[in-house]
């Protein structure tokens, strides 16, 4: 124990410079600084305060505290390890540490901080394979001041974090004011892969923020593979935010997911952002709060795709989703049996301008509440599934700003599709069974025969939510591919063309392609493969076995067109894949004779039949740069101009003259990126008035 009246650091160990400490424990220990007469006082490290870099190696932090009172100005950090200066902790358990503030008189200017009850890490810190465990950061029992920050219960991040495999179970933050990050507080740049947020709660005395993570303002933050389950703001006198997690940076998620967290007053059950959210390939789960209970967006722009949203809850409004403000996207999710107390059981959108695409919005059972709900919202639906809900979009009538449209969106046994003023609607498709695979155990796919294969429209979204290439037209929802009955099934899993690369890369789902070749290639075989063996296939009319080459087909100079058809077995269902190859004509070298040449020929030799007549022909038909242009004894009378680098070669100074006739610049070149020259030719008789380079003029 290390009591004192100003600082108080390090109650077992205190290092001035680097340490470097492998399988220990600490136990026990303590760090109190006491002084109620002074302004200002810290106590830093219960077990450790290191001055300089730490590491810290399969050790155990267990049960040490950090207490500090005082007048005014004063903070109790790192419960069990303070890091002043770059740490790396590894294969390390923190567990039942605390970080303390007592305060019996606040005074003008006053501050007070609890923060880090495992660790406080006043600089950058790697962290991987430890476990942060009932670890509190908080005001003692009987303190009075006013305003006092508890802040990261399990961990306080002080500079930029990266943190792998790591757990933060059952932390806690604790005072009457502000109570911020119950596992973990990050104030600098933090990256987390693999890890996990469990049953860490802000305390239910003061305003809570981000039970399980919470990042400062402007803080970035990068998530990967993470789970936050059972973090709670228990506060019910005050608004609380961010349950799971409060970011208040830019924020990237990656398969990040939010199981069952939740706050009785406030917003966010999972998540609460008021910065650029990115987020893909996630799951927000039975997650709850007062607006939002998945994920709650205060962000000038953000996009959610490829994520689910499952029976999460919001007393108010947005039972998956709330959105105030910004520009945003919600492209490629499942949104399944969301519910709100009010409006917007899936979707509330209060302000801002967005997208909704390519998504499932649907209950199992008919939903009390509109799916999508807008208020002074401007934004699109499209090529969504919405079923189920006493009414499907509406637009509030409460609104004086803001617009809705919607179409070639599938509405189904809702109540009322569309309520309120939106537009669009002609190309939906209503009243008609989706045909969901297995919606009762969550497979939300669409069966062969579904109305929703190629009734939507086309965005610049290239895949769907398994990642596979979306058709054009594509299929309403989520999902592009059907799941079919194999007698049904006309789609290919591969479709090659020998020395041909298509436009876009191949999916079963997009038919139609393209493709540009040179002149050198003069022929192309098809490959194409069927999904089921039991289907037929035709390249060209002729019959092609799938996975196996077709005969040879020609491509002529200009647009070739092939047709791969596909039958399946039940001889009714057929899917066309259609490929436009352009054979591009001959691009150079180019040969000029000026006697028996022709500029309506493709150049390709001094040739009769082959070569151009003069040298703006041959310029006219180059189409890259660095090609060269060969030209045969002769006087050509021309003015030429060449807009990319070219090589001009004569056959000698004699015999090739290139002649203006003083008529102006025998020669401008543009573009001269690259290298442009000049060998064994004659240019005379340019001429320009008042300028430069009668004979050569090159610029760019």
């Amino acid at each position: 124990t290390w009591t004192t009246a100003a600082r108080a650091r390090g109650g077992a160990l205190y290092v001035a410079s680097a340490a470097t400490i492998a399988d220990a424990t600490f136990l026990n220990n303590s760090a109190t600084g006491s002084n109620v007469t002074n302004d200002c006082g810290t106590t830093r490290g219960g077990a450790v305060y290191a001055n300089g870099l730490l590491t810290l190696t399969n050790s155990q932090v267990l049960s040490n505290t950090a207490t500090r009172s005082g007048r005014r100005s004063v903070s109790g950090s790192g419960g069990g390890v303070y890091a002043a200066g770059a740490a790396t902790i590894l294969d390390g358990l923190f567990r039942n540490n605390r970080a303390l503030l007592w305060q019996s008189t606040s005074g003008s200017g006053s501050y007070y901080y609890a923060e880090g009850g495992g660790l406080f890490a006043e600089g950058a810190a790697t962290i991987a394979g430890t476990v942060f465990e009932a670890n509190s950061a908080q005001e003692s029992t009987g303190s009075t001041a006013v305003q006092v920050y508890s802040r990261g219960g399990g961990m306080y991040a002080g500079g930029t974090t990266v943190i792998t495999a790591t757990t933060f179970l059952s932390n806690t933050v604790k005072s009457r004011y502000t109570e911020y990050g119950g596992g973990m507080y990050a104030n600098g740049a933090t990256q987390i892969y693999d890890g996990v947020f469990e049953s860490n709660p802000t305390d239910a005395l003061g305003q809570g923020q981000g039970g399980g993570f919470y990042t400062a303002s402007g803080v970035t933050s990068v998530l990967s593979g993470t789970v936050f389950t059972r973090n709670a703001i228990l506060s019910t006198a005050t608004a609380g935010s961010g349950a799971g997690m409060n970011a208040n940076g830019v924020a990237t998620l990656i398969n990040t997911q939010f199981f069952s967290n939740s706050l009785v007053l406030g917003d966010g059950g999972g998540l609460n952002s008021n910065k650029t959210l990115y987020a893909s390939g996630g799951v927000f789960q039975g997650n709850s709060g007062r607006n939002g209970g998945g994920l709650y967006m205060a962000s000038p722009s953000w996009a959610i795709t490829g994520t689910r949203f499952i029976q999460n809850t919001a007393t108010n409004t947005g039972g998956g989703l709330y959105t105030l403000g910004g520009n945003w996207r919600v492209a490629n999710n499942l949104f399944i049996d969301n519910s709100a107390g009010v409006n917007g059981a899936a979707i509330y959108s209060n302000q801002g301008t967005g997208r909704i695409v390519y998504n499932d919005i649907t209950s199992q059972a008919l939903n009390a509440r509109s799916a999508i709900h807008a208020l002074n919202a401007t934004f699109m639906i499209t090529t969504t599934f919405v079923p189920s809900h006493t009414v499907g979009i509406q637009r509030d009538s409460g609104s004086s700003s803001g617009s809705v449209s919607a179409d070639y969106n599938l509405f189904f046994a809702n109540t009322t599709d569309k309520s309120g003023t939106i537009g669009g609607g002609a190309h939906d498709v209503t009243g008609l069974d989706p045909l969901f695979v297995d919606p009762a155990n969550g497979d939300y796919r669409v069966r062969g025969g579904s109305p929703a294969l190629g009734a939507g429209l086309a965005v610049d979204i290239a895949t769907d939510f398994l990642g596979e290439p979306r058709g054009n037209p594509p299929t309403i929802g989520a999902y592009e591919l059907p799941l079919l009955n194999p007698d049904h099934n006309a789609y290919l899993t591969s479709l090659q063309l020998q020395n041909v690369p298509l436009s876009p890369s191949f999916g079963s789902a997009v038919t139609s392609y393209t493709a540009s070749v040179p002149r050198a290639i003069a022929s192309t075989v098809v490959t194409p493969t069927a999904a089921i063996s039991t289907a037929t296939i035709t390249v060209n009319g002729a019959p092609v076995t799938s996975g196996s080459p077709s005969a040879v087909i020609n491509l002529i100079v200009g647009a070739n067109l092939i047709t791969t058809v596909v039958t399946a077995a039940d001889t009714t269902t057929v899917m066309t894949y259609t490929v436009t190859i352009t054979r591009r004509p001959w691009e150079g070298p180019f040969y000029v004779e000026p006697t028996v040449g022709n500029d309506s020929n493709e150049c390709q030799s001094f040739a009769a039949g082959e070569a151009c007549r003069t040298i703006g022909g041959a310029i006219a038909k180059a189409t890259l740069p660095d090609t060269y242009i060969y030209i045969a004894p002769g006087t050509y009378t021309e003015n030429l101009t060449a807009t990319l680098p070219l090589h001009f070669v004569g056959a000698g100074v004699d015999s090739t003259i290139v002649d203006g006739q003083q008529l102006g610049r025998v020669f401008v070149i543009t573009n001269t990126t690259a290298l442009a020259s000049f060998n064994d030719l004659t240019v005379q008789n340019g001429q320009v008035a008042g300028n430069n380079g009668g004979g050569i003029y090159a610029t760019g």
